[in-house]
């Protein structure tokens, strides 16, 4: 990956969980969206029932990825926040269970560092992201669905799983450090340089 190795600053983590006074008691899952509004509103709000539904199990947080944005975060329920522009996302990515993403190569490639299995619902009629997606299923790093098949029981027995289920955590830890190990933008320089 070309994604530099994510680093956080403990101060600031301790910031971000008492902003979103997270518990140590119930899962934390991280919501970070992107791609063009048409689809992406559409799947906030069906996720966002969902996690409403899971709320004596769960705690989470919603980044609409909005650029420009409110970067404040909005309590939008007992165990929600919701920002339109997320501010501290390294932050939620380290301190989260479980990740929901899309299924882009930056968004994947962004996830892989913290180590924290995920959701990924790629864009639909994307063909780079459905093949992504499909990679994440096979190396079980991840659950994979598709946006056009979505409704809130398969959102909620999927987010429960990936939470309960140690083999996704286990299999992401894996890949994690393999890739912690290889540096992109080294790679490249490397085979760039003789050409110069």
């Amino acid at each position: 990956f070309t994604a530099p190795n994510p680093t956080i600053i403990s101060g600031r983590l301790d910031e971000a969980r008492r902003m979103l006074n997270l518990s140590s008691k119930k899962p934390f899952i991280f919501l970070h969206i992107s791609g063009p509004v048409p689809t992406r509103r559409p799947l906030i709000n069906l996720i966002l029932r969902a996690f409403k539904e899971l709320e004596p199990e769960i705690q989470y947080a919603i980044s609409e990825g909005k650029p420009g944005g409110n970067a404040s975060p909005q309590k939008i329920s007992d165990s929600g926040w919701y920002f339109e522009w997320c501010p501290i996302r390294d932050e939620l990515f380290t301190l989260c269970d479980a990740l929901v993403i899309r299924a882009g190569h930056a968004s994947i490639s962004q996830s892989i560092p913290f180590g924290k299995p995920f959701l990924c619902i790629p864009i639909e009629n994307h063909g780079e992201q459905l093949a992504n997606s499909d990679k994440v299923s096979e190396l079980k790093i991840g659950i994979s669905l598709r946006q056009d098949r979505l409704t809130l029981k398969i959102v909620k027995e999927a987010v429960l799983n990936l939470i309960a289920d140690e083999q996704y955590r286990r299999n992401i830890l894996h890949l994690m450090r393999f890739a912690r190990g290889l540096n992109g933008v080294q790679n490249i320089l490397k085979e760039v340089k003789p050409y110069l």
